[in-house]
Parts: C-alpha cells; structure tokens; sequence
C-alpha cells in the first residue's frame, strides 16, 4: 500500500510508514475474515482506523512541511543571499 495507496506526497517517508500501519492493520483482519473468526463489521473497521492516521499525517506533518518549504523559497534565494554561499 504506502505512497500507491495515499495521495500525499513520497518524501519524508509518510506513505512508506503509513503502508506499514495499513498492511498490519489490515492484515490481520483478513485473516480473521478467512478463517471465519471475524465480526461481520471488522474488515469495515479498517477505514474507520485508518483514515484518521491519514488525515493527521496530512495535516500535521505535510501541510507544515508545505508552508515551511514555502516559507523558506519566498524569503531565501542564492541570488538574493549569495554571501551565504560564500
């Protein structure tokens, strides 16, 4: 799953850490669901655990990413502060 699964950016690992956390998640539950011991709501769980991870990871971590990358192109250039690169 990880970075195909989630439409989020690759970098800074979140899809690779968040597929882990899917795969463990849902794995389990299929296994339940094939050897007949699961609840009839289980595999439905899945979204309903997930999808906040995915909305928190989003919010949390890629969107400040986001701005702060931003933030640094609007107030940093080589051509602008070239003595920094000196």
């Amino acid at each position: 799953a990880g970075d195909a699964a989630h439409s989020h950016p690759p970098y800074g690992g979140y899809g690779l850490n968040i597929g882990f956390e899917d795969v463990r998640n849902l794995g389990w539950k299929l296994a339940g669901e094939l050897n007949g011991w699961a609840g009839k709501l289980l595999l439905q769980s899945y979204d309903l655990e997930r999808r906040p991870v995915f909305l928190s990871t989003s919010d949390e971590f890629i969107e400040r990413m986001n701005r702060d990358d931003r933030c640094f192109i609007q107030n940093f250039s080589p051509h602008k502060n070239k003595s920094d690169f000196e």
